[in-house]
């Protein structure tokens, strides 16, 4: 029972050995010692462990799939492949191979066997590409929006380290560079603007020219693919009287739109002036149609007065963010709210969340005159929230930039079959097998495990292809990329290895034996007479019987 670790840092380099070939080699070491007729089974780990030989394959077959083994997964625990290595081996003797010698972090009856070395490395732990809101443009009248790219830098070195980070198109064409002086165990964040049909931007981290920093232990890490992000609009509208509006900041007299200074806070929004027409309602009690609101309660006679703490759902998505410290919420005691409470102040709920059919609806039980939410700085979050949870229940990709082991998410507006496929890789060979999938509402991929540029489109029932999103996936796993405590060393198990049984049983054995009298006799029987001879004491023959 082999477990080899997949992990990212199983591709690193150090002291020109690469910890893969050591895996490998280690591997093929407790394979070829092996007694005649052994088995072998080869389990790749990772959130979902895969079975690469086997079970109980023989020893030459799993000798040709390790030459598959191409570890480059995010950081994920080892404990799932181990159960499922004991649970094939009945609890006895399993070899873990890894990069990591941690003796105490393996059950005793595990044969640890770490092959790592210590190198520094420089890597991207972080890429980001979002829309950010429209800004005012040179035109009269018009707006413009644009693209913000971040990207974060490590040092995980020992020293010094000077790079350049070049953004380039995925064809090649450079779009800029910037020179990077790295201290001992420094971050660098950059943040780039482009353009709203910026097309997808591969970041590279090369050495410096004319620099002697130490040579980067991880090549995965160098890389980071940003695809442009989805333009999913959301409409946005009010029924607010305009005295309420303006005290919940929602707009300014001088604008024509009655929300301008909510769409400020909210890229890609528009206000439709048609609250039918709209994802997304600010209103004053609850309203038809199937638009989302977000609504005030209508206030009753009785009031009350709370202050923090607050009983709170921390995972709602309009709560992201929010503190709701030193903030006064003044409610109708008296009122009792539909759906879900998500803040509550003792028995009292101050906000739910109504589900009725796909709509959903936000009510507040709040008195914004008697209140202070509305002028903290968690009301614009909340309204930011509020607009980004529409968005994202919108047809789509949730993100197209992503980090390994991040899923996507991708909502169709119809059912319909999507096919997914790999454009291109860190060597720059794309992988041509392509994969297809029914969506009926969302699509989850939560097994992406390369690292590259993905092409996810639709395929019409008479064949047609149409691209529907491109999205890049990056290591960006700084869990990975720090090869500073990477170790080696070995420490055996204390069980014994597992045994396959032949199973045979003592009435097999019996007939066996009786199959072998019969033949002896058969021979006996018609073999033909040979020329009589002389025998001292027996018949030989007769001895053979």
């Amino acid at each position: 029972m082999l477990v080899l670790d997949r992990s990212a840092s199983m591709a690193a380099t150090a002291a020109d050995h690469a910890t893969r070939d050591l895996a490998l080699a280690a591997a093929r070491e407790r394979i070829d010692r092996l007694v005649r007729g052994s088995r072998v089974t080869l389990i790749g780990s990772g959130a979902r462990p895969a079975i690469l030989a086997g079970p109980a394959a023989l020893p030459l077959e799993a000798r040709e799939r390790l030459a598959t083994f191409a570890p480059g997964l995010a950081h994920h625990e080892l404990g799932p492949a181990l159960t499922l290595a004991f649970e094939l081996s009945g609890g006895r003797a399993v070899t873990l191979i890894t990069d990591r010698f941690d003796e105490f972090g393996a059950s005793p009856e595990v044969e640890l066997v770490a092959v790592g070395r210590a190198a520094p490395n420089v890597g991207i732990v972080a890429a980001s590409r979002r829309r950010t809101a429209e800004q005012p443009s040179t035109v009269a009248g018009a707006t413009t929006s644009a693209e913000r790219m971040s990207l974060t830098v490590a040092n995980l070195t020992g020293g010094e380290a000077q790079r350049t980070l070049r953004l380039e198109t995925l064809e090649g064409a450079p779009l800029a560079s910037r020179d990077l002086a790295l201290s001992q165990g420094a971050e660098s964040h950059l943040s780039f603007e482009l353009p709203e049909d910026a097309p997808l931007v591969v970041a590279r981290l090369v050495q410096s020219a004319g620099s002697a920093g130490s040579r980067d232990g991880l090549a995965a890490d160098d890389v980071a693919w940003l695809a442009r992000a989805p333009r999913r609009t959301v409409r946005l509208a009010s029924t607010l009287p305009p005295e309420l509006a303006a005290t919940l900041g929602v707009d300014s007299p001088a604008d024509p739109s009655n929300i301008d200074r909510w769409l400020a806070l909210v890229p890609d929004a528009v206000d439709t002036l048609n609250p039918s027409a709209a994802h997304l309602v600010l209103a004053t009690g609850m309203l038809g149609g199937d638009a989302w609101v977000l609504a005030l309660a209508a206030p009753g006679p009785d009031r009350g007065h709370f202050i923090a703490p607050f009983l709170t759902d921390p995972a709602h998505p309009l709560l992201a963010g929010l503190t709701l410290e030193g903030i006064v919420w003044c409610a109708d005691t008296g009122a009792t709210l539909q759906g879900a409470p998500f803040v509550s102040a003792g028995e009292l709920a101050l906000a739910s969340e109504v589900h009725e059919g796909a709509r959903v609806a936000w009510l507040l039980n709040l008195d914004p005159t008697r209140s202070s939410l509305q002028r903290s700085p968690d009301w614009p979050i909340l309204l930011t929230n509020a607009a980004e949870a529409r968005r994202a229940a919108l047809p789509g990709a949730a993100a197209t930039s992503l980090a390994l082991g991040e899923p996507l998410r991708f909502r169709v507006a119809a059912p319909t079959t999507l096919r997914w496929r790999h454009e291109a890789s860190i060597s720059g060979a794309a992988a041509t097998e392509a994969q297809t999938f029914r969506a009926d509402s969302t699509l989850v991929l939560d097994d992406i495990e390369l690292p590259g540029v993905y092409e996810l489109a639709e395929l019409a029932p008479s064949g047609e292809v149409t691209p529907v999103a491109r999205i890049g996936v990056s290591l960006c796993d700084r869990a990975e990329s720090d090869l500073r405590q990477r170790s080696s060393g070995t420490r055996a198990a204390v069980a014994n290895e597992a045994t396959l049984r032949a199973g045979f049983s003592w009435v097999e054995v019996a007939l066996l034996s009786l199959a072998l009298v019969c033949l002896a006799l058969d021979w006996w029987v018609l073999a033909p007479p040979s020329a009589p001879r002389e025998v001292n004491s027996r018949d030989t023959r007769g001895a053979l019987v």
